[in-house]
């Protein structure tokens, strides 16, 4: 007897669960590929401000590497802490970045940080504002760094390393609070011991782990 001609019902299952699985593989072969992206160009995002404000410590510069506290802030030939002049910020939270934020664009400060002004780089995520403006920003918002994943970059001064209680709040952009400490190395020196530490939180937004994009660490 002839079979007819088509296809069987098991045939057709067999097809479009073929076609599911390539959809599925092609799927994940996409978000690896995304992550992939997002975490190269947080880390060329890390290593570019992280450049940028090691040049701010030559005695032509700013002269030294920025506070985490944007009080304790002192601009090229001032004679007292910029932060100061500015008001201190209503809080606690993100005071490290914001602190840099504000250092690179002091008179007479020379930083290349044009890579990293758009929209998608920086944020005010704790919606704090200095009460005076630098010459340089354009609202008194002070706003942090921030890498592809919405959250802020982290900065610590080595100065801060032992006590960092005061310099350990930063807000999330999904308003999630979360505390950083300088990262250590495995023998338990710190990284970076007489400068600074500048590292993105990674895709997890949790510091400490293993996904953390550190500026230097080698």
């Amino acid at each position: 007897m002839r079979r007819n001609a088509g296809f069987t019902l098991i045939e057709i299952l067999v097809v479009i669960a073929i076609i599911a699985a390539i959809l599925g593989g092609v799927s994940i072969m996409i978000r690896k590929a995304s992550g992939v992206q997002q975490t190269l160009k947080a880390t060329n995002r890390v290593n570019g401000l992280g450049a940028a404000i090691d040049m701010l410590h030559a005695p032509d510069n700013l002269g030294m590497y920025p506070p985490s506290r944007m009080d304790q802030l002192i601009g090229p030939g001032a004679t007292g802490p910029v932060g100061k002049k500015l008001g201190t910020p209503p809080n606690d939270v993100n005071c490290g970045i914001e602190s840099v934020y504000v250092a690179v664009r002091l008179k007479g400060v020379k930083a290349d940080v044009s890579g990293f002004e758009s929209d998608d780089s920086i944020a005010n995520l704790d919606d704090d504002r200095a009460t005076a403006m630098v010459p340089d920003m354009m609202s008194g918002d002070l706003f942090e760094y921030i890498d592809p994943w919405g959250n802020p970059l982290v900065y610590i001064s080595s100065r801060d390393y032992k006590d960092p209680k005061k310099v350990e709040r930063y807000v999330l952009g999904d308003k999630q609070e979360v505390k950083v400490a300088p990262a250590k190395r495995p023998n338990g020196e710190f990284v970076r011991p007489d400068s600074f530490q500048l590292f993105s939180m990674g895709p997890d937004g949790v510091p400490g782990t293993d996904d953390d994009i550190q500026y230097g660490s080698n």
